[in-house]
């Protein structure tokens, strides 16, 4: 029997469907146990992949933590388990195809109860479809038991006691659009990210908020005006959270990540005020060639090919000979290509890194290196602001803005080595500006 959740079928289940009897559950410290001999065996497994290479058998090693899994579950009585026991060990559960529909029927009867444990169930079942989830897949499942979950009674009582799961992490992989009104769900799952929580758990909870961040950024959000006091309340929190972990021991990491979400939502793209806007400001401190560029304002009048990027990342380095094939086609145009970068304390060349620690200037040398190694053509221009720029809702490199001829942002979140994208947004920035569009090769 294989094991498909979603639809409506998982409503009916949650709320109306079959029930059971609860008897004697594993202790904590059993079902603890049970797991860990699985985990220990997938660490014993990763290490011998390491140690052969090339030649590790994967699919035997597939079967010998499959026989485990088996063996390790094969004593268990499903429906005996309790909601802690179920949770800890889903994941050896969900490994063994025969006990995967046991799993997911007494999810169902524990979904039924309507306090905060009844919604854990129902998270749970979302968990079960949502994980393991092969990253790539798109649209992945899991949009029908978060409804569930969601509507379920005792949500609210379940977020309060921080008994949700992997719901934030999860999110990102969820069809927004199958799951319909995503930003009102957005907004409800914000109400609960509140000052009740430590700066470690506010960590883990920032996906929600780095959700709508983005969409504000990118003109996704519907409703501004209800956005906006949420937004103003998790900026303070975050900030006053990045003040205390910062004064924790060995809490500088977690403060600078909490400081940056905080400086997200306080910046022209967490405010909805990006996109058709005036692009954030840069200040450049050093650029290649006779540019000498120092603001952006100087390269009003044509297009801005704005690629966020370092030494150190290899996407943004592979990316190179794209942008060149994209500065070919438009060298007889007014597009400009700035390659932008900060200063990072460190250069990646073809030596390995050198470290540059205190000397910026020692870093644009080798950057004047780099790019003739490279034939990078294009201006590369190091900026005061940081290279993953919440202004420009970076949070990972290589990024691509493009500014039209008046200096507003127009395009966001490109990737360089997606050429056609770049030519197909350039091009009608050229048009609306009546200016000529270069003839595709």
């Amino acid at each position: 029997m294989t094991m498909k959740l979603g639809q409506a079928l998982v409503f009916l289940a949650i709320f109306g469907g079959w029930t059971g009897t609860t008897s004697a559950a594993l202790t904590d410290d059993e079902a603890t146990a049970i797991m860990d001999q699985y985990l220990n065996s997938q660490k014993v497994e990763s290490l011998r992949a390491r140690r052969e290479g090339p030649s590790f058998d994967r699919a035997a090693a597939m079967a010998r933590l499959q026989e485990q899994a088996k063996e390790l579950t094969a004593d268990l009585a499903v429906q005996e388990l309790s909601l802690d026991n179920l949770e800890t060990l889903r994941l050896l559960l969900q490994a063994v195809e025969e006990k995967k529909p046991q799993l997911a029927k007494r999810l169902m009867e524990l979904a039924r109860q309507e306090d905060a444990d009844g919604a854990r169930a129902a998270l749970l079942l979302f968990e079960m479809e949502m994980n393991p989830t092969p990253r790539g897949v798109n649209p992945p499942a899991g949009t029908e038991p978060l409804k569930a979950a969601l509507a379920h009674p005792g949500f609210a009582a379940a977020m309060t006691a921080g008994k949700v799961g992997k719901l934030f992490s999860l999110l990102n992989y969820v069809d927004r659009d199958a799951l319909g009104d995503f930003e009102s769900r957005l907004l409800l799952l914000a109400s609960f990210v509140t000052d009740q929580q430590t700066p470690l758990e506010l960590a883990e909870r920032a996906a929600v908020v780095n959700m709508l961040v983005s969409m504000a950024g990118e003109g996704e959000l519907k409703d501004l005006e209800s956005y906006e006091p949420v937004r103003e309340r998790l900026q303070k929190l975050y900030a006053q959270s990045a003040a205390i972990a910062a004064k924790q021991p060995d809490g500088e990491r977690l403060a600078d990540y909490l400081a940056s979400i905080a400086h997200g939502l306080d910046s022209s793209y967490g405010r909805g005020q990006f996109l058709g806007h005036e692009a954030p400001e840069l200040d450049f401190i050093w650029s290649s060639g006779d540019t000498n560029y120092k603001t952006l304002d100087e390269l009003k009048g044509k297009i801005v090919v704005l690629d966020f990027w370092a030494t150190w990342c290899g996407p943004c380095v592979a990316s190179i000979p794209k942008l060149a094939e994209f500065k070919q086609r438009y060298k007889d145009s007014p597009v400009q290509i700035v390659g932008v970068t900060s200063i990072q304390g460190a250069h990646y060349g073809k030596t390995g890194k050198v470290d540059t620690t205190g000397e910026p200037e020692k870093e644009f040398e080798l950057m004047k290196e780099f790019m003739q190694e490279r034939g990078i053509s294009w201006t590369i221009a190091f900026a005061e602001q940081e290279v993953m720029n919440p202004e420009f809702g970076i949070r990972g490199i290589p990024h691509v803005a493009i500014l039209d001829t008046e200096g507003k942002v127009r395009f966001n979140k490109l990737h360089p080595a997606n050429t056609a994208a770049l030519m197909q947004s350039t091009d009608t920035l050229l048009k609306e500006a009546g200016l000529p569009v270069p003839s595709r090769l």
